[in-house]
């Protein structure tokens, strides 16, 4: 009788291994690095949404993608595999907005997690279910090493449940938060000193571009943490706190 162990083991902070032990050993294929340039555009039709990227030099043999309605990890629900290629269109989807991640996979070996990307928003088909193809909790692709009949773990699923490599956390919400209300603050300062006008639209400004620098740029890198969710709230307090003692120290 066939039997099939996994193995998930963590080195610290944003560094994990997966060892995936099928019918007669450990797998010894190489672990694949990450695809870059993933990104997600709505697609033609009703339901769909296109996915690229350009794969990670070889070894790789097929990809992984996992989708969520929302951007906290883990996703609800995955395609253990799409073929070894660098584009794929997910269909059959509910109106709402969807972010996406993807790794890569060298025969019984996964790569780490990359995304997601998002958030992309569409007009679905009425009453869809899941995407086609995709099911849920599927985070891995299932070995030769398999058990007829057995759960998703018991069937070699490789289904580990790390965060993306290094990207467990989105840190740069306070780092913008705090360049921008650093910013607001020297204009505000400026602006009693010099007894110049204070534009409003200065600190709605830097507002913008912390939202948009977080948004747009470190929701790609990294999975948000539950104070990114809150960015825009935080740009307001990070340009408004400055503003105020500015309109108080301008009325003494």
């Amino acid at each position: 009788q066939a039997g099939f162990d996994m193995k998930v083991g963590f080195q610290g902070e944003g560094e994990s291994t997966v060892t995936v032990t099928g019918a007669g050993g450990v797998c010894t294929d190489a672990k694949p690095d990450l695809p870059t340039g993933f990104q997600a555009t709505a697609g033609s039709g009703a339901g769909q949404i296109n996915l690229s990227w350009t794969p990670p030099a070889s070894p790789y043999t097929y990809f992984l993608i996992a989708y969520s309605d929302n951007p906290n990890w883990p996703p609800k629900w995955g395609n253990p595999d799409v073929g070894d290629v660098s584009s794929y269109t997910v269909s059959g989807l509910g109106s709402g907005t969807y972010w996406f991640w993807l790794r890569a996979g060298n025969g019984c070996m996964p790569g780490d997690f990359v995304g997601p990307v998002g958030s992309v928003t569409i007009s679905g088909m009425a009453g869809a279910g899941p995407a086609q193809g995709f099911l849920p909790g599927v985070l891995g692709k299932k070995t030769p090493g398999e058990l007829a009949g057995g759960t998703a773990t018991e069937a070699g699923m490789v289904a580990g449940t790390e965060a993306p490599e290094g990207k467990q956390v989105c840190f740069w919400w306070w780092i913008l938060v705090l360049l921008e209300m650093i910013l607001v603050g020297i204009y505000a300062g400026l602006a009693l000193k010099n007894k110049k006008r204070f534009v409003w639209y200065v600190p709605v400004g830097f507002a913008f571009l912390a939202f948009a620098g977080d948004h747009f740029f470190a929701h790609r890198y990294f999975t948000p943490s539950r104070f990114c969710h809150l960015m825009w709230l935080w740009s307001i307090l990070a340009a408004g706190l400055p503003t105020g003692f500015y309109l108080y120290f301008k009325r003494k």
